[in-house]
């Protein structure tokens, strides 16, 4: 039997990110061990190669993943028991906000409004932009679906916009919360120099495009150390960028 949480992740999932940014926020890494895939496997998120029979013969990565959660994606959290599993993202944030509620700040709101706002927010993002993201960014679509597929993500977009108080400050209270960092790793593949969602958002201006409040929302988030840490990793993807660590800070 384990003694410790595991954690199946990777930095090419903007899904797992959000739950690394909880385990280094809360200072949760002597009890949560996080399992990064090897080189050329485990799909990105899940997401791209999920699909039943679609694990390759030696990713042996995803198939452990996929012995422990039929729906074979990540994050995937395994608890101390070694036997039962949590799947998607924003089950595990909050499992493990509540589980080590006395240890580092919580990223869930006091008050019951503000709860449910960051709740909407994190909502928002996984169901209008994050279910249409991953299939318009790596999967084979004709262009009809793409193009339904930009719509989500645009009006997912404009409600962010509209959900966010505005200024340089974080979507709900004074300091980050389960919004922000459902939200953030998302925003690192549209901001990327060579992603061709972000490129065609906006009417090709990139997804701030018209949309102040998300553009200063990212201002606040790159002064984030906690956040940092996280897009660093992420950075990692994008090697033809390495060059300049925070590339996409110039971009807000």
């Amino acid at each position: 039997m384990s003694t410790k949480l595991l954690l199946f992740t990777s930095h090419r999932s903007n899904f797992a990110a959000r739950t690394r940014y909880v385990v280094y926020h809360k200072g949760l890494e002597d009890v949560v061990e996080m399992v990064q895939p090897p080189a050329n496997q485990g799909a990105v998120g899940g997401g791209a190669c999920s699909l039943p029979g679609a694990v390759a013969a030696d990713d042996s990565y995803m198939r452990t993943v996929r012995e422990k959660n039929p729906l074979g994606k990540i994050p995937l959290l395994v608890l101390e028991d070694g036997c039962n599993a949590l799947p998607e993202s924003q089950i595990i944030v909050e499992y493990l906000e509540e589980k080590f509620s006395d240890r580092g700040p919580s990223l869930m709101p006091e008050d019951v409004t503000q709860r449910a706002r960051a709740r909407l927010v994190a909502r928002i993002h996984d169901v209008y932009m994050g279910s249409h993201f991953l299939p318009v960014l790596f999967r084979d679509l004709s262009e009809e679906q793409t193009s339904i597929g930009l719509r989500w993500i645009e009006t997912a977009l404009d409600m962010l916009e509209c959900e966010h108080p505005g200024g340089e400050c974080f979507f709900v209270g004074g300091s980050v919360t389960i919004a922000d960092i459902a939200l953030a790793p998302t925003m690192v593949y549209m901001l990327e120099g060579n992603g061709d969602v972000g490129a065609r958002l906006g009417g090709g201006e990139g997804p701030f495009h018209g949309r102040p409040n998300l553009k200063a929302w990212w201002a606040c988030m790159m002064r984030d150390k906690t956040w940092l840490r996280v897009y660093d990793e992420m950075a990692t993807m994008f090697p033809q960028n390495n060059a300049d660590a925070h590339m996409f800070s110039g971009q807000v």
